[in-house]
């Protein structure tokens, strides 16, 4: 009874491979990046709204709590984004900078970047909160920055070098 498991799964999981092999050749090609931006960008959305929610429940204020919030999501997104969305680019081909160094550069660049998009996110987070409720006005603030920070990361930060 033991053997038939055994072959069961074993011939179980070759089927399987080979029916996800395709789905997953596709989501890590150069064609699916935006949607693997989207799905890491709204994954650090929904972080970041999450975080502003239970800032605002502290009664922290609005403004601070967008700061603080946008800030801690975009260390996941950063994280993922180096690991998912642009895992096939190397920070450095020529090997001059050890994997701890370009991790900091790349760090670094990403924080740069972003500190424009944060600009941009809080200013409409401020206009937009003037007509529409926080948790609204983040939203379209979170929505007017990822477009220009796809643009950002895939020219600038995980730039093919």
């Amino acid at each position: 009874m033991q053997k038939k498991i055994q072959y069961a799964r074993q011939r179980y999981s070759k089927w399987l491979v080979e029916r996800l092999r395709p789905a997953l050749l596709w989501l890590f090609s150069e064609a699916a990046r935006p949607i693997r931006f989207v799905c890491i960008g709204g994954s650090a959305s929904l972080i970041q709204l999450c975080l502003l929610d239970l800032f605002l429940q502290l009664h922290i204020h609005a403004w601070l709590a967008n700061i603080v919030a946008f800030f801690l999501a975009a260390q996941f997104n950063f994280l993922f984004s180096s690991f998912f969305t642009w895992r096939d680019r190397t920070v450095s081909r020529s090997g001059k900078l050890k994997p701890g160094a370009q991790f900091i550069k790349r760090w670094s660049t990403f924080h740069s970047s972003i500190l424009v998009t944060a600009l941009l996110n809080q200013l409409v987070f401020m206009l937009a909160g003037t007509v529409v409720p926080s948790l609204w006005a983040s939203a379209l603030g979170i929505l007017v920055a990822a477009c220009v920070n796809f643009f950002v990361m895939n020219r600038l930060v995980f730039r093919q070098e």
